[in-house]
């Protein structure tokens, strides 16, 4: 009868090693799971915040951009811009809707029509998207303007157009009041607003045109660039609320290494 008793308290003994072995293990692996978890959200948040740090990082730290000889932005000299009509290229703006998405480094419009267009040598390029950097990301006889807009357009097969306008401070855009109201209660709000898009084009259809890649990571290579002379104006209230919600989040010009730019007129 000893000996059995003797049995049982080693059996159970036996259990509760077993049990706390187990109960061990899954905390452990709870516990890896959580801390990789928040590791990778960490290094979500510094490689965000490494590029757009500027002032503090710089736009290539920790090489969030891959390092080419085609980046963008880039310094334009007028001087040393090409006069050339090629390739043609022609704006096909009117009215469309847009989902307004406020991100934590721009506000971005993505188009739920998908009727605007450019053509470039009859090639067609959607608009995908349009955002904003403050100031400035391309400069022109080495000044910067209050803002830039990127019109972001794709073709069939997957190149990327974008159109850059310069934004100086003047009188109210009045769509611009209407993105801008679509940004006040918080990063996750989403809503649709229909935009006339030739309000934010120039009159004047001088521009600027040259290969280089996104201003923002990845940073890919192989975008053409339209980058017209003439600025838009949005009010110093509208430029003063963009800061406001979204600070500085231009990167630095890049060097044109060898690159040429053209200036042409955009139909």
């Amino acid at each position: 009868m000893a000996m059995l008793n003797k049995k049982r308290k080693e059996w159970k003994m036996r259990g509760r090693v077993f049990f706390a072995l187990i109960l061990a293990m899954c905390l452990s692996v709870a516990g890896y799971s959580l801390y990789e978890k928040e590791q990778n959200q960490h290094d979500e948040e510094r490689i965000e915040d490494v590029y757009y740090s500027y002032d503090e990082h710089g736009p290539d730290a920790a090489n969030v951009c891959e390092r080419g000889m085609m980046q963008s932005p880039v310094q334009i000299t007028r001087k040393d811009a090409l006069q050339n009509q090629s390739p043609e290229i022609e704006i096909h703006y009117g009215e469309g809707r847009f989902e307004i998405i406020k991100k934590a480094h721009t506000a971005e419009a993505v188009s739920k029509s998908g009727q605007n267009y450019i053509l470039i040598d009859h090639q067609q390029y959607k608009l995908e998207s349009f955002h904003f950097h403050l100031p400035s990301e391309h400069q022109v006889e080495g000044q910067s303007y209050e803002m830039e807009l990127h019109f972001v357009h794709e073709n069939k097969n997957g190149e990327q157009a974008v159109m850059a306008v310069f934004i100086q401070e003047g009188q109210a855009n009045e769509m611009v009041k209407e993105i801008w109201s679509r940004l006040q209660d918080g990063f996750s709000k989403k809503d649709n607003v229909s935009i006339r898009l030739p309000e934010f084009i120039p009159k004047e259809r001088r521009a600027f045109y040259y290969t280089g890649s996104l201003t923002t990571p990845p940073c890919t290579e192989g975008v053409k660039w339209i980058v017209f002379e003439m600025p838009v104006e949005f009010s110093e209230e509208q430029i003063g609320t963009f800061h406001r919600l979204f600070g500085n989040n231009s990167r630095q010009v890049q060097p044109l290494n060898g690159r040429k730019i053209y200036q042409l007129t955009v139909r």
